[in-house]
């Protein structure tokens, strides 16, 4: 899940780009202080590799290898 949120409070960014990455290993939220747009596909691939290191590779499926 991916959102963009304004901040109007002081000190924080004008935009950041929340990126929820869910899993059954257990969710993680990361902050990404620059706008949808700005986002890189490298960003999205380092939020994924923390994210698999923190929790784990994904369950394979039944029947999967």
């Amino acid at each position: 899940m991916v959102t963009e949120l304004r901040c109007s409070e002081p000190g924080c960014p004008p935009l950041e780009t929340v990126i929820a990455i869910l899993s059954e290993n257990g969710n993680r939220q990361h902050k990404l202080h620059k706008s949808i747009e700005e986002v890189a596909e490298d960003d999205v691939r380092r939020l994924a590799a923390a994210t698999v290191l923190s929790i784990g590779p994904a369950k394979p499926e039944k029947g999967e290898n």
